[in-house]
């Protein structure tokens, strides 16, 4: 469960980085298509002028030269009106609405500017003319030349209009993708925060809980819930190596349950299991929170206690070989009482190891149980 959610998580944030990229394309292709288009708008300004100067100069000396130049200036602005509306025409052919804007649209068709059909009246005044013998521009009044007023007021204003809202159109658009890629950038870090607090800390949370129920379970006992062996003697050896530095004395506890085998056959192994937990709990219950208890194996127990002499041992043992009696076991609605031997030794100054102690002490625990059980051996 927690993998399919990790998975969905990851993947939506996958598409939010998808979205995120293709918007900042679209705004980096929208800002090359614009400038293109600006440019070749904007040419058509320079164009006219260009159409216009080398028509004169055309008129006025009859060079050949000025006469292919403004003859390649009108072409050129053919051909880039041709591209500024190839895509209106593609979509009125194909019954389809123009992608032109109507502010566009009224610019380049509408009778006030018609940026259209001035700019083919211009392009054939020009071609006219430069289709006629030179003559002496003095002959007659160049103010008179139409081309050439067309030049200076209406179709250069047309022109201006048209790439002034070229550019405004641009940068709106721009800034709705910006806009538009805002909004995903916020979105985005928004299912992150979500998915931090509701998937991945939760997530984290269990895997750290699995991780800890690992740990206990590696240094635990699972039916006493007390530590195990293991963990016993890489707690214990810590702990006695610091009573020998601070030269103080350690003592060793072993338990076993009298008579385990009795409680086995006679009530079941669920009763064994119910006596180990309860000989578990009241030691538990009388030993000092810096003391260390274990189950060593099987019905055996033990007990570390640092800087406590073999007298101290002693008393603690009695106090639960007592307590242990005289606290009978409940198995089904049945009453049963329990004993338990003690075998204790102390450490000296020497160096005595925690093996050696535990050792001492199983010695005293056997003497306990063949001189008659329930009772502590030192």
């Amino acid at each position: 469960m927690m993998t399919r959610i990790y998975v969905i998580s990851l993947s939506i944030i996958a598409l939010l980085a998808i979205a995120a990229h293709m918007l900042l394309n679209s705004v980096i292709e929208q800002q090359l298509q614009t400038g293109k288009i600006i440019n070749i708008s904007g040419q058509q300004r320079m164009l006219t002028q260009r159409a216009t100067l080398f028509t004169l100069d055309y008129l006025e000396t009859g060079s050949s030269d000025a006469k292919r130049t403004a003859q390649q200036a009108i072409d050129q602005m053919i051909s880039n009106h041709q591209t500024l509306l190839s895509e209106h025409y593609k979509a009125l052919s194909n019954n389809q609405p123009s992608g032109l804007s109507n502010d566009m649209l009224n610019l380049y068709f509408n009778k006030d500017n018609n940026v259209d059909k001035q700019l083919a009246r211009f392009v054939s005044l020009i071609s006219d003319t430069l289709a006629s013998p030179p003559r002496n521009i003095e002959v007659f009044s160049s103010e008179n030349l139409e081309f050439k007023q067309m030049a200076k007021e209406p179709l250069l204003t047309a022109l201006n209009d048209v790439v002034s809202l070229y550019e405004k159109e641009s940068l709106d658009e721009v800034d709705n993708l910006r806009s538009a890629q805002q909004v995903v950038l916020i979105i985005t870090i928004f299912t992150i925060l979500i998915e931090a607090v509701f998937v991945f800390r939760p997530m984290v949370s269990k895997i750290s809980s699995f991780a800890r129920r690992l740990q206990w379970e590696a240094t635990h006992d699972y039916l006493s819930g007390i530590y195990n062996r293991r963990a016993f003697f890489m707690i214990g050896e810590k702990l006695l190596h610091s009573s020998k530095r601070n030269k103080k004395p350690s003592s060793i506890i072993m338990i076993d349950i009298d008579k385990f085998k009795v409680v086995n056959d006679n009530y079941g192994h669920a009763a064994g299991d119910i006596a180990i937990q309860h000989v578990a709990r009241i030691t538990k219950e009388n030993i000092r929170s810096s003391d260390v208890l274990a189950r060593f194996g099987g019905e055996e127990f033990v007990i570390l206690l640092p800087e406590t002499n073999a007298n101290g041992a002693v008393t603690l043992a009695e106090k639960i070989r007592i307590k242990i009696n005289e606290t009978p076991l409940s198995v089904k609605n049945k009453h049963i009482t329990i004993s338990a031997s003690f075998g204790v030794s102390a450490s000296s100054l020497s160096d005595d190891s925690l093996e050696l102690l535990i050792q001492k002490a199983d010695d005293r625990l056997y003497v306990a149980k063949e001189s008659g059980r329930n009772k502590v051996e030192v």
